[in-house]
């Protein structure tokens, strides 16, 4: 039975209880009822419920320390388009965010990598391979995407404009993003060039109180 049936129910056994009443508390609020009854009334698919439970989540985190930065990351499955869990990060330190977007990355060819290589080693021995597509690039391989940094540095401009702030408060406001470090310090390079911000030193040597001024 999923949660969405305890709304129907008058009277709740004590193990059902026991369960609402921890999720009232995870959440601090009755926020999953509202989706429970949603999803009860047809509004929203169970797929839907799962991304809605995790964003109200990921609100929870950032409502609990304006400091923190937190990063909600889907992890799916391999071989299909369905998230297999939510993974959040929450640190003072935003620079870690970026890095685990770096990190998986590197995971998710890694992982690729691993598996196809197992599955070869599956195949039956003699089994005669003509090696004609050997040099062929995999298409369904992973690979990491070459970053727009012209967008990336108008969407950092749209959020910090007018305002002068640390690296690591930069950092924060762009915490959800896909990018890496380096892409941040480019795109505040560029930035630069068009007259849009101004900072001391080269982006390459940032540090996380380095203080830019966004015209």
């Amino acid at each position: 039975m999923t949660f969405d049936h305890w709304l129907s129910k008058d009277v709740l056994n004590p193990t059902e209880q026991a369960h609402a009443t921890a999720l009232d508390k995870f959440y601090g609020s009755n926020v999953w009822r509202d989706i429970a009854n949603r999803v009860k009334s047809g509004a929203i698919s169970r797929q839907q419920t799962e991304l809605l439970l995790a964003v109200a989540f990921h609100a929870i985190l950032r409502g609990a320390d304006n400091s923190l930065s937190a990063k909600q990351i889907p992890l799916k499955f391999q071989d299909k388009e369905q998230t297999l869990y939510y993974l959040f990060l929450t640190t003072h330190d935003p620079t870690g965010a970026f890095t685990m977007n770096e990190i998986l990355a590197d995971a998710r060819i890694r992982e690729y990598d691993y598996r196809t290589e197992k599955r070869q080693m599956m195949k039956q021995p003699g089994q005669l391979n003509l090696g004609l597509f050997d040099d062929l690039p995999d298409q369904k391989r992973p690979t990491e995407a070459q970053p727009d940094i012209d967008l990336l540095a108008e969407n950092i401009y749209n959020k910090c404009r007018t305002r002068t702030m640390l690296f690591r408060e930069i950092l924060h406001e762009m915490v959800d993003s896909p990018y890496f470090l380096q892409d941040i310090k480019e795109a505040l390079g560029k930035l630069r060039e068009k007259g849009r911000a101004s900072f001391k030193n080269a982006p390459s040597r940032f540090s996380n109180n380095s203080e830019v001024t966004f015209v």
